[in-house]
C-alpha cells in the first residue's frame, strides 16, 4: 500500500493487486477492478468488472494504474483520491455500422456505476433513479457534455467497435 505523505500534490491511497482474472481477461488501464473474496490471496488478487455480478461489486479495489496488465502481472489500483484517467462508457450499438446512440452529460458528483459488459472495463453515470441502488465509491470530479445521435462513422474514443469509451476525472473512496 502506497500512501502520498506530504507535498504539494493530492493526497491517494494505491493498493497492490495481481490480476488473476477468472476468465482470464487482460485488465485495461483506468478500470476498475476487484479483489477476489475466495482467492488464496485475499487483498492481492482482482477481476476485471467483466460479467462482474452485482454481489462482488462490495469489492471494489480501486482503478488499474498501470499499463494494462495481463494474468498473473502485478501492479497499483487507486484506492482512495481523484484520478484523472477513469474509463467511462458513453454509448453502446449493437454492430460496427450502427449508428451511435445519444448519451446524456455527466455533471459534477454525480454517481458512477460499474459496467460488467464484455469488452469494456468501464464505469457510467448512474441514472438518477438508480443512484440510491449502488455504492457510492466513485463520484465524477468533472463535467462531459451530453451528445446527439452519431453517425456510425464517428471515432469511438478509446473503446472498441460497439462500446465507445472515454476517460474522465472522477473521486475515488474503495476504502
Amino acid at each position: 500500500m502506497r500512501f502520498k505523505q506530504v507535498g504539494n500534490k493530492a493526497d491517494l491511497i494505491a493498493v497492490v493487486i495481481r490480476n488473476n482474472d477468472a476468465n482470464s481477461k487482460v485488465l485495461l488501464n483506468g478500470a476498475p477492478c476487484f479483489f477476489i473474496a475466495d482467492a488464496t490471496l485475499r487483498g492481492l488478487d482482482v477481476n476485471t468488472a467483466e460479467g462482474l455480478a452485482n454481489a462482488n461489486q462490495a469489492f471494489f479495489a480501486g482503478f488499474n494504474l498501470n499499463p494494462s496488465r495481463n494474468i498473473g502481472d502485478f501492479g497499483e489500483a487507486m484506492a482512495f483520491g481523484y484520478y484523472d484517467y477513469a474509463r467511462v462508457l458513453l454509448a453502446t450499438r449493437a454492430t460496427s455500422t450502427d449508428v451511435w446512440a445519444s448519451y446524456v452529460a455527466v455533471v459534477l458528483g454525480d454517481i458512477m456505476s460499474f459496467v460488467t459488459t464484455s469488452g469494456v472495463q468501464a464505469i457510467a453515470r448512474s441514472a438518477a433513479a438508480s443512484a440510491t441502488n449502488v455504492g457510492w465509491w466513485i463520484q465524477a470530479a468533472a463535467t462531459l457534455v451530453s451528445q446527439t445521435t452519431q453517425a456510425s462513422s464517428v471515432a469511438n474514443g478509446i473503446g472498441n467497435s460497439t462500446a465507445m469509451v472515454t476517460q474522465l476525472r472522477v473521486q475515488v473512496r474503495a476504502i
